[in-house]
């Protein structure tokens, strides 16, 4: 007899890199689960991140959202955030009601430190 095991997984790399004051999205799936997750509850460190409390911040839940292997009964998680600031860095976690949690690290880098390949106005 087999058993589905949820899985939580992480759409994008486990370490991201952003430019301070640019948006970025975090994502997760939530693979394998008979029922949807009832809710996703993301972390910055071990603070539980309340969006109303955040201006710019916004979370969104796709439920039943065809990912790429065409599985109909994944559900994606997302943290959107506007406008980084530097005390954005640091570890997020997306913790599903029926599946493990997983880790995304944001590291928020200051404008002059950007990337090389980029030439001032």
């Amino acid at each position: 007899m087999s058993y589905l095991v949820p899985r939580t997984e992480l759409i994008g790399d486990s370490d991201r890199y952003v430019k301070a004051g640019s948006a970025v999205i975090l994502r997760c799936v939530v693979r394998g689960a008979l029922e949807p997750p009832s809710y996703i509850i993301w972390y910055h460190g071990t603070q539980q991140i309340f969006t109303e409390n955040r201006r710019g911040w916004k979370t969104q839940l796709d439920r039943g959202a065809p990912d790429l292997d065409g599985d109909i009964h994944s559900t994606i998680g997302s943290l959107i955030i506007e406008s980084t600031r530097k005390k954005d860095s640091g570890n997020y976690s997306c913790s599903p009601s029926n599946s493990p949690p997983i880790t995304v690290s944001l590291h928020v880098i200051n404008g002059k430190f950007a990337e090389s390949g980029t030439t001032p106005g």
